[in-house]
């Protein structure tokens, strides 16, 4: 898993492939280590979580609105991928032991940073336009991984105090971010470490801004084509594609006031501009197409999640809770963008984040060595172990 950057750059379908394989080997062993008690007994005891009731509701939401949507048998697939990614996502991250080796956790800013030399010579030379399907996985899939990925690298090496590592990383992913030109990676990555620095100073106003960027400007998305309608025709005038969107957003908010409550069901907005139901102009990204398709209900579930996270990043170790919030702005600013949907390449990636976090989690220091006495007789400094 640790390895997930390379196979993302070579191969559209091995990251998919591969991730699964990996989350099985783990539970496996972890089946045959416990005998087969594990992970169902932890995950039975991981229903009452606090972030696990909005993740319930979300998913029934989203079952329930299948029966009122024009492509039932096309969402039906959909929603069974994304049923048993869950499934094993939720066994996966119950199957990691309670401590991690640190051996083991070097391994992510290891493919990263191997991963990111790759793309950045690429990228210098040239060499990344003579192939096709390498350019477009690189363009499309690489900018958003690298970003993604940054995080957990970041929270495990700042937490062991490898600064010059780190910067290191970050100078070549920044580098490699600015010549494939994606702008909204580069948007990402600087808001998400923004947000991980401010935890670490001042966790109150982290948590605070990451509320309002997230909760409140999904609860209030429906207002925003008719706020943000004065102030695009002012800086882009009236015939720019953002205008275009926005109208289209307006009209369907204005046409369908109702349908804002129940939405019109799972996985259909990009199938209804196939289909013309709705104009082609109209936005992508999370705030149009959670309101288009789940409504107010599956918006609320969401927010609910967005709380529960924030919550329970209070509680942790300044690190872990900077890792939580970082990881929570850097996914919510490319849903928003459009570069991320229900697609199983980026449903794999937020798996594959979270079990990432969780191990890093596990390999934290937790007590202290006792004082000893030097034979000089001065006491010897604790050192944490894990």
């Amino acid at each position: 898993m640790a390895m997930a950057p390379l196979f993302s750059q070579f191969s559209r379908r091995g990251f998919v492939i591969v991730m699964p394989l990996g989350a099985i080997l783990l539970i496996l062993a972890r089946m045959i280590e416990t005998d087969g008690q594990e992970p169902l007994a932890g995950m039975r005891s991981r229903l009452g979580h606090v972030c696990a009731w909005p993740v319930l509701f979300f998913i029934g939401w989203a079952g329930l609105s299948l029966i009122w949507t024009p492509f039932a048998a096309e969402a039906a697939i959909r929603y069974v991928n994304l049923m048993a990614l869950s499934l094993l996502l939720f066994a996966t991250i119950q199957s990691l032991g309670d401590h991690t080796r640190i051996a083991n956790l070097n391994l992510l800013p290891i493919g990263l940073a191997c991963s990111l030399g790759i793309a950045l010579t690429l990228n210098w030379t040239g060499l990344a336009n003579t192939n096709a399907a390498t350019d477009t996985t690189m363009t499309e899939r690489l900018p958003v991984l690298t970003v993604i990925l940054m995080i957990p690298a970041s929270t495990w090496l700042l937490s062991r105090g490898r600064w010059l590592v780190w910067m290191g990383i970050t100078a070549i992913a920044c580098l490699t971010l600015l010549l494939q030109e994606a702008v909204t990676a580069v948007i990402a990555l600087s808001v998400s470490l923004g947000i991980y620095g401010l935890t670490l100073v001042r966790p109150a106003w982290s948590r605070l801004v990451t509320l309002i960027s997230t909760a409140m400007l999904v609860l209030m998305a429906p207002l925003l084509p008719f706020l943000l309608r004065p102030v695009t025709k002012f800086l882009y005038g009236s015939g720019d594609l953002t205008m275009d969107a926005l109208r289209a957003w307006g009209r369907l908010v204005q046409k369908e006031p109702l349908r804002l409550l129940t939405g019109h069901g799972f996985d259909v907005s990009m199938r209804a501009k196939i289909a013309g139901l709705i104009e082609a102009a109209a936005p992508r990204g999370l705030l149009f197409e959670i309101w288009y398709e789940l409504g107010f209900l599956g918006v609320l579930s969401l927010v609910l999640l967005f709380i529960a996270a924030i919550r329970y990043a209070r509680h942790q170790p300044p690190h872990i809770a900077a890792s939580i919030l970082s990881s929570l702005m850097a996914c919510f600013i490319f849903a928003v963008a459009g570069q991320a949907s229900m697609q199983a390449w980026w449903l794999t990636l937020i798996g594959l984040l979270m079990i990432h976090l969780v191990a890093i989690a596990h390999g934290q220091f937790h007590t202290q060595r006792p004082i000893s006495q030097s034979p000089m007789g001065r006491p010897q400094v604790a050192r944490p172990v894990l």
